[in-house]
């Protein structure tokens, strides 16, 4: 059936954090002609600072300078000047705090709307999709229908996938019982559990030590940035030192560099490495740029800053193998270097560490479970280590380094261990996949997509109208979860969404 000539364009784009109010905003930016509807389809309240620049906690700051975090590509000073309109005092080469980052994201998404096209209009939905059909009903002529777990049914000429990252996967050696213990806090951005876990307690594990166990570790080592203060005044009858002690415990017990209090003067020009590219190749060349800059009297971070514009240009060139020999063998070490803390959050982690607030460990985990559940287990650890802290019952915590089997009893364990990469961790990519409407990228990793990041489905041909961006593009381009990249895949896909928006309109007003 033809669609009324005066029907609009219909994009549903499932998702409203940077990458979803980044495509709205770029489609809205580049739209020309005929009507429009854009549903914003977000499960939290409020669209624009998705899970990233939601943090309640003004410690928590950006890890990349205010220089370098316009959300608009053709406007690189336009986070910058929105800051010093309220921060005289910031510069370039500030790294403002991410919740000021979520405010700048909801006033730019609000902006783009009360400017938007006549005829184009956003709707903002508090719902969650839970599948992606093909087609509509016999009247509207949809090329999709989302379908929300309210029981909603969205036509759309388009369907935007921007559901950014996972939570993270549950470790292998957490029991099921611990599952539903108050200590365990599997999500580290259930700012509620956090508080609650922490309330109290005197040593908490965390399981990680990237960049978000820096975030959970500065909120609960300080009190008070996830409640207000009320961390704070309850730790007073608890640990007795403003928060409890921190134990952090990944495989290498290294942590995320730094970043320089001043940027590097430039960037190093990277030339990528000459014949066959092999990950080891690839890693030792630009191992060899930063030591080489050192050498020079430079900085390494240039160096790496330097290999950014080719990164994903370089994995896409290494034969799939030699990708997931990267991964096992380089991925950590690069993401180190590459993904850095802010010099004030690093001199805070420096001070927690000196005043043994703060811990690292290396090793292997074993078992995370409540104490009590398996005392033959307990019985066979080399070491042990207690807290005496309250909560609803102590954790146990096994692992192996380089001592032997070390068990620590803890009072709450947070697992920071990243972003599930498995896109069937999502139930809607799940049922994309089963559906086989999707696939799953190079390596697991995300969805497999074409250039324009169109889904491909399970036979390798495009679904037309289906896209995604950011974290669900990993697999093509290995670096695509930063504001950085997303911020271009959005200006590509609003602007190729505009432009066949305005043919659909045109097609209709001459049926």
């Amino acid at each position: 059936m033809l669609l009324s000539p005066t029907a609009p364009f219909r994009v549903v784009i499932v998702g409203a954090g940077f990458a979803g109010t980044a495509t709205a905003v770029q489609l809205l930016r580049a739209w020309r002609g005929g009507p429009l509807h854009v549903t914003l389809l977000e499960r939290e309240a409020e669209p624009g600072p998705g899970v990233a620049f939601s943090t309640p906690d003004p410690r928590h700051l950006l890890n990349v300078v205010a220089g370098g975090m316009s959300a608009l590509p053709a406007l690189p000073d336009h986070f910058l000047d929105w800051l010093r309109s309220r921060d005289p005092d910031a510069t370039a080469g500030t790294f403002a705090p991410r919740l000021a980052y979520g405010a700048y994201l909801r006033e730019l998404l609000a902006d783009t709307c009360a400017d938007a096209p006549e005829g184009a209009v956003v709707e903002r939905v508090g719902d969650e999709a839970v599948a992606v059909e093909p087609g509509g009903d016999a009247a509207d002529g949809a090329a999709w229908t989302v379908v929300t777990e309210g029981g909603a049914r969205m036509a759309a000429d388009a369907v935007v996938l921007a559901v950014g990252v996972n939570r993270p996967r549950v470790p292998s050696g957490v029991v099921p019982e611990l599952l539903g213990h108050p200590g365990w806090i599997g999500d580290p951005w259930d700012h509620a559990r956090l508080l609650a876990a922490a309330t109290g307690a005197e040593t908490i594990a965390v399981i990680g030590s990237g960049l978000t166990m820096i975030d959970v570790a500065i909120s609960l080592a300080d009190g008070g940035g996830l409640g207000g203060g009320a961390l704070a005044a309850a730790d007073a009858g608890g640990a007795g030192r403003g928060g409890p002690r921190l134990l952090a415990l990944s495989r290498r017990g290294v942590l995320p560099r730094a970043h320089r209090s001043r940027a590097p003067q430039r960037l190093t020009t990277f030339r990528p490495p000459l014949g066959p590219l092999t990950a080891d190749r690839l890693a030792a060349h630009v191992e060899s740029a930063a030591l080489a800059e050192v050498a020079a009297g430079g900085d390494w971070r240039s160096a790496v800053d330097g290999v950014r514009p080719y990164t994903q240009k370089l994995w896409r060139a290494l034969p799939v193998s030699e990708q997931a020999r990267f991964l096992a063998r380089h991925a950590r070490r690069w993401e180190i270097h590459r993904h850095r803390m802010a010099p004030d959050v690093a001199a805070r982690v420096a001070q927690l560490r000196e005043s043994d607030r703060l811990e690292l460990r290396a090793g292997a985990l074993q078992r995370v479970a409540p104490v009590g559940s398996d005392a033959m287990a307990r019985a066979a650890t080399s070491r042990s280590e207690t807290s005496s802290g309250a909560g609803a019952g102590p954790i146990e915590l096994v692992y192996r380094g380089d001592e032997g089997v070390t068990r620590v009893v803890v009072d709450a364990v947070v697992n920071c261990t990243g972003p599930d990469p498995s896109p069937t961790a999502d139930p809607l990519l799940s049922e994309l996949i089963a559906a086989g409407r999707a696939r799953a990228g190079t390596l697991g990793l995300g969805l497999d997509t074409d250039l324009d990041g169109e889904l491909r489905d399970c036979d390798g041909h495009p679904s037309p109208g289906l896209y995604t961006l950011g974290a669900l593009r990993r697999g093509q381009l290995w670096e695509s979860t930063a504001v950085p990249e997303i911020r271009c895949q959005a200006a590509e896909l609003g602007t190729l969404l505009a432009a066949r928006g305005t043919a659909v309109c045109a097609q209709r007003a001459v049926a």
